[in-house]
Order: structure tokens, then C-alpha cells, then sequence
């Protein structure tokens, strides 16, 4: 048996209900839920596969959320890459646009 720990983390000041849904080596998967009320969690699951992946909000529920791409974690690298891409031009996007609308 595997022993694995998953932490979520509360970034911002509010905080909010939120589900947690983790994905095993085996494909399967698991619900988890947290008030979202303390600074962070620890999930920790006992099973037969180890944790591959997992995802805070993984339905888009929360739309008070700032920033979407942190809220997920996977073991196999890379995969995240591209959402801290998408991240950094959505974030450069913003900022260009704000500029533009203060100078006109």
C-alpha cells in the first residue's frame, strides 16, 4: 500500500467551500471536500496506486478565483508547463490592456 499526502493551499484572504478531486495511477478517482476556512490542508490516502494528479475546483465553481492555472498538480512533468504559459500571457494580455485604456 501507498501512502500519499495532497496539501491545498488558500492563496488569497477569502475563502470558500471548494472540492478537491485526486486521480490514481489506476484511473481512478477520488472526491474530496474542504471549508477552505484554514490557511491550507492535508489530505492523506491510504490505498493501493499512488496519486498522479489532483485539482482544486476542478468544475470552475468558484468564478471569484483569480487565477485558474494553480489550481492543479501532476506527478509527470510538464504537464503544468503549459498552463503557466497560458498563465503569463493571459497576465501580459491584462496588463497590456490596462496600460492602453489609462493612455487613451
Amino acid at each position: 500500500k501507498y501512502r500519499s499526502r495532497v496539501t491545498v493551499e488558500r492563496l488569497g484572504s477569502g475563502y470558500f467551500p471548494v472540492t478537491l478531486e485526486v486521480h490514481f495511477e489506476d484511473g481512478s478517482n477520488r472526491i474530496e471536500h474542504w471549508d477552505g476556512r484554514d490557511r491550507w490542508k492535508r489530505f492523506e490516502f491510504e490505498c493501493e496506486f499512488r496519486v498522479v494528479e489532483a485539482e482544486v475546483d476542478p468544475g470552475r465553481q468558484v468564478y471569484l478565483d483569480s487565477n485558474w492555472t494553480n489550481n492543479g498538480y501532476s506527478v509527470e512533468s510538464g504537464r503544468s508547463a503549459p498552463l503557466r504559459l497560458d498563465g503569463f500571457i493571459f497576465n501580459a494580455e491584462q496588463i497590456l490592456l490596462s496600460l492602453i485604456s489609462f493612455v487613451l
